[in-house]
């Protein structure tokens, strides 16, 4: 073999080497690249999800005795029901909207004020359940848990909501 065959041979070995070298680093890369899109996928989608989160802010008028709800999230929220502590749970036959700010009240069943301070003496707390049926524009479902604790301060009732959490759950309509 002469030695031009020879600097061929070599020459040929070192190009297949380089494209097998290249070819592994190319489909290494690639499924790198696959995983790495799949992630952002998914975190794209968390960010889109952050612009449908329901996000309020519950209040309660005791002379009134009115419960407020004001939309403190990015979309809108359909309000569909409430259920304050034993009572059955009220659904309205269509969802309320409630728009980025805005807010509305509903009045709950039965005395709530009687309820909440009756028997109340001084340093005394009573805390009665509420949780409140929504949707987001996306039509997930969620329940907004809460607590109104009344309790008496300089012989006067005062009452304060407490935000327990929100979570996706699915729920009835009836």
């Amino acid at each position: 073999m002469t030695d031009f065959e020879k600097w061929q041979r070599r020459n040929g070995i070192v190009k297949t080497v380089l494209i097998l070298v290249t070819f592994i680093s190319a489909c290494y890369i690639g499924f790198r690249q696959t995983e790495i899109s799949a992630k952002q996928n998914k975190i794209s989608a968390a960010l889109v999800d952050l612009q449908y989160a329901v996000s309020v802010n519950i209040s309660y008028d005791f002379d009134e005795n009115l419960v407020s709800i004001t939309n403190k999230g990015q979309g809108n929220i359909f309000f569909w029901g409430s259920k304050l502590g034993s009572t059955d749970r009220m659904m309205e036959a269509q969802p309320r909207i409630l728009a980025q700010d805005a807010n509305f009240t509903i009045s709950p069943t039965g005395d709530l004020k009687r309820e909440l301070i009756a028997n109340l003496g001084a340093n005394q707390k009573r805390i009665i359940p509420m949780e409140l049926y929504a949707a987001n524009q996306r039509g997930t479902k969620y329940v907004i848990r809460c607590l109104l604790v009344a309790e008496i301060k300089d012989r006067k009732p005062h009452v304060m909501t407490q935000t327990i959490g929100v979570q996706r759950s699915e729920w009835p309509l009836k």
